[in-house]
């Protein structure tokens, strides 16, 4: 079941701020500011060190996890040890599954102040809430500023940039559930050097024998990813896929600019639900982020991704914009979105209205997204990241 309440007040249009915000936050987990006024017993101060970390999330009881706990790291600047799924975890088995409140662990400092310098993957994390993390070497490759999260049950990730991907994966026989990640930013597009590969910007990959369900993408902004000329790669902005089911995905408050293949590839999930969301498939991507040299399409200067593609079903839409092709999910309902051509009897929701319909949306200019979409600079991440406490 979704949550279809509003984050924030807003009169019912389609005309929203997408991406990062002050106001979006995990849920089931202490605030900063709140944190911060802990007392011993419920918050520690450790060095920007995996180990430190764990044990100190480790350390707490359920009875303190629950009345709210915290870890506060001191600054620092630490190297990751890869984010693909057999690169060594550079934390894990931390936390515990089934407290009402996640145990919060985010820098001491302002946002900054803990900086990763390579890759990063958190595997077997449970109950935690782990953001407030910068992101350092961008090398323009797209390969080195990477988070993944495996096997991370009840737990959430927030406040993360400037990352150029991210990923969710669930583990071989570790079925995995109550997955968020909030305010995450992947503010630039990438040529991906992937010949046969997905170079995707983000995804959510499910193993064999472990279903993922209640998966949530609240605030995020996600740039493309292109693929180089001659591949047949299938690069999409953020792909759900894998062995086994995955079900109750939702996307809200967030903007997917359209990869070279589609901005959201819904795979075979059993519910996935776009909420005030706004996904640009067709040339409108390269808008705001021009083809770069050597990617497919550079000849004639665009691409044209579609705006959603898979088999999804028992999709919702509310009050999202789509541009581009909305493919073959069945959709149960929508209210109060908008796509972007007249779209085939099968494509319309099983009950309630149809979709709304504005062709203008495939000739919007800069002025359009940028009245929607602010760019993701350094400042404006600051200004929102700073405001928690």
């Amino acid at each position: 079941m979704i949550n279809i309440c509003l984050i924030r007040s807003v009169v019912c249009s389609n005309d929203y701020f997408y991406g990062p915000s002050v106001n979006f936050y995990p849920t089931r987990t202490p605030t900063i500011a709140e944190a911060r006024n802990f007392d011993s017993n419920h918050r520690k101060i450790v060095p920007f060190n995996a180990t430190a970390i764990a044990e100190a999330v480790n350390s707490f009881t359920d009875q303190q996890a629950e009345e709210g706990a915290a870890v506060f790291v001191e600054a620092g600047s630490v190297n990751g040890s890869g984010a693909g799924t057999t690169s060594p975890s550079w934390m894990e088995n931390l936390g515990k599954i089934g407290r009402s409140r996640r145990i919060l662990v985010t820098p001491l400092g302002k946002w900054g102040s803990c900086s990763f310098n390579y890759n990063v993957k958190i595997q077997s994390m449970y109950g935690v809430a782990f953001g407030g993390f910068n992101f350092t070497t961008d090398d323009g490759s797209g390969i080195h500023q990477g988070f993944l999260c495996r096997d991370c049950t009840e737990s959430a990730i927030f406040n993360m940039a400037p990352l150029t991907y991210v990923c969710g994966q669930t583990m071989d026989n570790i079925d995995s559930w109550d997955v968020e990640f909030v305010n995450i930013v992947i503010p630039n597009g990438y040529l991906k050097q992937c010949i046969d590969s997905d170079g995707d910007t983000a995804d959510f990959r499910v193993a064999r024998n472990a279903t993922i369900r209640d998966v949530r993408l609240l605030g995020c902004y996600f740039a493309p990813s292109f693929r180089v000329k001659g591949s047949q790669a299938h690069t999409d902005t953020f792909q759900v896929s894998g062995f086994s089911e995955y079900s109750n995905f939702t996307v809200e408050n967030t903007v997917f600019f359209g990869s070279t293949n589609s901005a959201a590839q819904v795979g075979a999930t059993n519910g996935y639900h776009f909420v005030r969301s706004l996904i640009i498939g067709t040339n409108i991507t390269n808008v705001r982020y021009p083809l770069p040299p050597g990617a497919d399409g550079y000849d004639r200067g665009y691409v044209s991704p579609s705006g959603v593609n898979g088999g999804a079903t028992n999709s919702t839409s509310i009050d999202s914009l789509f541009i581009g092709s909305i493919s073959a999910s069945k959709w149960l309902y929508q209210v109060n979105s908008t796509i972007s051509y007249h779209c085939q009897p099968s494509q319309q929701p099983a009950s309630g209205p149809n979709w709304n319909v504005d062709l203008s949306l495939v000739t919007v200019d800069r002025a359009w997204i940028d009245a929607r979409v602010p760019y993701m600079n350094m400042s404006y991440i600051e200004n929102i990241f700073n405001s928690f406490g």
